[in-house]
């Protein structure tokens, strides 16, 4: 559509400046009079150009502006549906590692919003030594393609020191130029209820299994004599 209006304005200008010159130079017989409504008519032409720029400008700009209120609006509906779902959400930029983490993501780990800044490093710091590599690897296998999302557990550092077991779960929604990962988003969620009770459940079983052991060794079956 765009490049229709351009070519029918390169058309209608075209024929304007050779319709018009010619008429002048047919009806104006004076020199100095033709070259003064060639000038007028010059500026008009400029005038209207940039009258039709400018409102295509306007236009166009306030295109961009609701395009950018509307994913705006969109981004913080689906923020405040995973929040009230329990969901921290953080959104990382891949290539200046700058993050943002929502008010949500936060308060998980105890902290007020103020007291975490907007990186990649606070994040990491507080990653358990433990899992920390694990993680890093199932991160570059999403980056490089081998996983269509990012999806890990570990255990994250809370304000009080300790540490509570998270569902990390991520996706690249945009790239570079030259294809690398520029932007990442995701959520945590708290496990550490689920991790105790596994762990619990995994305690009990392995003490019934002992404990079967011991009253086989208890039941030997003696022969009558």
């Amino acid at each position: 559509m765009a490049m229709k209006v351009a070519l029918c304005y390169a058309l209608l200008s075209a024929l304007w400046i050779l319709c018009s010159g010619r008429l002048l130079h047919h009806f104006v017989h004076s020199e100095a009079l033709e070259a003064l409504l060639e000038d007028v008519k010059g500026w008009f032409f400029v005038s209207v150009t940039a009258v039709l720029l400018g409102l295509a400008l306007d236009r166009y700009f306030r295109e961009i502006r609701r395009s950018t209120q509307l994913l705006e609006n969109s981004e913080q509906r689906w923020q405040f549906a995973l929040e009230g779902a329990g969901h921290g959400v953080w959104d990382w930029n891949a290539q200046t590692d700058e993050v943002f983490y929502s008010a949500q993501w936060k308060t998980m780990l105890g902290f007020e919003p103020h007291e975490i800044a907007n990186t990649r490093a606070e994040w990491e710091t507080r990653v358990h030594p433990e899992d920390l590599p694990r993680v890093r690897k199932e991160i570059q296998r999403h980056f490089d393609g081998h996983t269509p999302a990012y999806i890990s557990e570990y255990r994250l550092r809370c304000k009080d020191g300790s540490f509570r077991w998270v569902l990390a779960q991520g996706k690249v929604i945009s790239h570079t130029p030259d294809g690398k990962p520029s932007r990442v988003l995701g959520t945590h969620s708290d496990i550490t209820g689920r991790k105790h009770a596994d762990a619990a459940l995994r305690e009990s079983l392995l003490f019934r299994r002992e404990a079967e052991k011991i009253a086989r060794i208890g039941a030997w079956k003696v022969s009558p004599k």
